[in-house]
């Protein structure tokens, strides 16, 4: 009887991961995550309108001395169910979310209205999904620091990509001081990198000299020349040394190129709709 329970766990061909939905196609698989979306959109009680941003482009002022707190537990809740889509397969709200958390303790009327502008953008979106093609198996790693943004204190993102569609992402306050833009890119790069060793072995292991065929690529958003300012020796030497252990080729790219933009800094809506066909979504 339990056997009977388990067989589902091994089907030849898996639609359902962690509340996760595969759809397979021809030569691509496609990963959303309809039914939570739907789930947030259904149970949502404000009004809202559609929008083609996950945030307004000009920012809004939501640090109002006194002004009156509403419902931070049905804040919280919602924020909580948005999170679980920037985690599952919508890498580039994670800016938008992590910036509506630093207000859920005690969220204003501009707070909500900023919450609204993430549910529009939702409900435009419903349908959006990360898509895995078969052929390529190249890892890329996109990391950058947002500095001088939104979000205080400094603010690291990066995104691995597999082929083309994004496989491991994340985003989080920077833990170290440092003492320029370019040693600020250095800790985000070191952090991101250790998550692209993890994602070499675990390709490694399943798809053998594949990756070793199609090469590993790194990519770091920096518009400062490296040797004109002090780098962390730490960080300078873990990240050299990893490049050097898995010939990894390392790519400076303009900032208008970096697609780990979305997960530091407010996206701008001509750079984040051509971000998103390069990252392997169907937004």
């Amino acid at each position: 009887m339990l056997c009977a329970e388990l067989n589902i766990k091994w089907l030849d061909m898996e639609q359902q991961i962690v509340g996760l939905k595969c759809g397979v196609g021809e030569g691509e698989v496609t990963i959303t995550q309809r039914r939570l979306t739907d789930s947030i959109l259904d149970t949502y009680l404000r009004q809202v309108l559609r929008h083609y941003l996950p945030l307004p482009v000009l920012p809004v002022e939501t640090q109002i001395p006194d002004a009156k707190v509403l419902d931070p537990t049905t804040f919280c809740s919602v924020i909580g169910s948005l999170a679980y889509l920037v985690g599952g397969s919508r890498p580039y709200l994670a800016f938008a979310i992590n910036y509506l958390v630093c207000h859920s303790m005690g969220p204003t009327m501009e707070n909500w209205e900023l919450l609204d502008h993430v549910i529009g953008y939702l409900l435009r979106t419903h349908n959006c999904g990360i898509q895995l093609r078969l052929g390529n198996l190249s890892l890329t790693l996109w990391s950058n620091a947002g500095w001088g943004g939104d979000l205080k204190p400094l603010q690291i993102g990066f995104i691995i990509q597999l082929g083309e569609a994004p496989v491991i992402w994340g985003s989080k306050r920077q833990t170290v001081v440092a003492l320029s833009t370019c040693a600020a890119e250095y800790v985000a790069l070191s952090d991101s990198t250790q998550h692209l060793v993890q994602a070499i072995n675990q390709v490694t292991q399943f798809a053998g000299n594949l990756l070793q065929q199609s090469g590993c690529g790194l990519g770091l958003h920096q518009q400062q020349d490296p040797q004109a300012h002090a780098i962390p020796d730490q960080a300078f030497l873990f990240v050299d040394d990893t490049i050097l252990k898995h010939g990894i080729k390392g790519v400076w790219v303009k900032a208008k190129d970096m697609q780990a933009n979305a997960l530091t800094k407010r996206p701008l809506g001509p750079v984040l709709l051509q971000a998103l066909p390069f990252l392997g979504i169907n937004a």
